[in-house]
């Protein structure tokens, strides 16, 4: 977990403008999870960052997109 706990601090600390998330919060338990994204994802939103986040769990993404894209594969 100490590798998760430093790694989107360290990411965001220069401040992108288009933050790609890959399952962020993929080890937390669901409600930790729904919180952390929602927080997250928020947080960003408001600083008028553009958010990529990439998720197999369409219903965490749905709850925080403003516009949502799928593939089939790969």
């Amino acid at each position: 977990m100490a590798l998760f706990s430093r790694s989107v601090p360290v990411a965001l600390a220069h401040s992108p403008q288009v933050v790609i998330l890959d399952d962020p919060a993929l080890r937390l338990d669901p409600v930790s999870r729904k919180e952390f994204n929602r927080d997250l994802v928020e947080h960003l939103q408001a600083e008028g960052r553009t958010v990529v986040y990439s998720s197999h769990l369409l219903d965490e993404v749905e709850a925080v997109a403003d516009v949502v894209a799928s593939h089939r594969t790969g």
